[in-house]
């Protein structure tokens, strides 16, 4: 495979990987803080979300997102010391720093 094509095909995988890491802190934090997931959504196609109703500790959910998008990766990367995955580890930092500073910026949080 020439490398284009594994750059497509990592860069793929890191959206992927960020995405899920992502998306599974919101969801951990939501139901550990006693939330009742109400909708979620992950298709690759839109941006994805989800939603806890009631939600008790909603900055806790908030945060959990980033945090473990974050810390996931770079702790599986940590682990199995493979160049690929530590691509896909910083990946995950950079766009949910990314993530963090947009949000700022537009007065978000």
């Amino acid at each position: 495979m020439n490398r284009f094509a594994s750059l497509t095909l990592l860069l793929t995988w890191s959206w992927v990987i960020m995405t899920l890491a992502h998306e599974s802190g919101h969801l951990l934090a939501g139901s550990l803080c006693g939330g009742s997931l109400s909708r979620v959504q992950l298709r690759p196609w839109s941006l994805p979300y989800s939603f806890f109703k009631p939600d008790p500790w909603p900055s806790v959910t908030l945060w959990a997102g980033p945090i473990l998008g974050c810390l996931g990766p770079v702790v599986a990367a940590s682990i199995w010391r493979r160049p690929g995955l530590w691509l896909i580890a910083w990946f995950c930092v950079l766009a949910n720093g990314t993530y963090l500073l947009m949000g700022w910026y537009a007065g978000d949080g």
